[in-house]
């Protein structure tokens, strides 16, 4: 974690969502977390439904693979869609992309890497959910909050055998991809 640029992460996350039209408008930060909270509440679901790619090793590097050539291919959307849309390992990487577009909009620094080791053994993925929507929920200062949940989710991926940073990078190219505002309202 101490060698990623989560500033560049950052910069990147908040200029996509710029360029869909995401922020043309001003909103207030409890706009911003309450979608924040839907991404963490679809990798619930995502997770309910057992839509986890992780779970079969062989499938998930698989994946890995194929959404690779598409990058080669310039077919990213497709394959996107095909292999990794709506599991629970793209709504993470959703979360913490919406966090780093938070930072970006407002001009926070990112520095999870500064913060303690989280525990994440023992819990049940509803639970890490839970945990995550309270510290977001919280009065705590809005860049603590975000660094914070970034961390946890690294922290978590790390646990569970998930390449968050891949799934990041990943969807951050099909969201350059996509409509303006991805065909929604906000």
């Amino acid at each position: 974690m101490k060698d990623i640029n989560f500033n560049l992460l950052r910069d990147k996350a908040y200029e996509i969502a710029k360029n869909n039209g995401f922020h043309e408008e001003e909103v207030s930060e409890k706009h911003c977390l309450v979608l924040v909270i839907s991404e963490l509440i679809e990798a619930l679901e995502a997770y309910r439904k057992g839509n986890c790619l992780y779970e079969n090793e062989d499938k998930y590097m698989d994946v890995q693979s194929k959404i690779n050539d598409c990058y080669n291919n310039s077919e990213v959307k497709e394959c996107f869609e095909k292999y990794i849309k709506d599991t629970f390992e793209d709504e993470l990487a959703d979360t913490v992309i919406r966090l780093l577009d938070l930072a970006g909009y407002k001009d926070f620094d990112v520095v999870p890497e500064c913060l303690k080791t989280i525990d994440v053994r023992n819990k049940s993925i509803p639970e890490h959910i839970f945990t995550m929507i309270s510290k977001l929920s919280s009065d705590f200062y809005l860049s603590y909050r975000i660094d914070y949940c970034i961390k946890y989710i690294f922290e978590l991926s790390e646990e569970m055998g998930i390449d968050i940073l891949w799934h990041i990078d990943v969807k951050m190219a099909y969201n350059e991809l996509r409509e303006y505002k991805h065909g929604k309202r906000f």
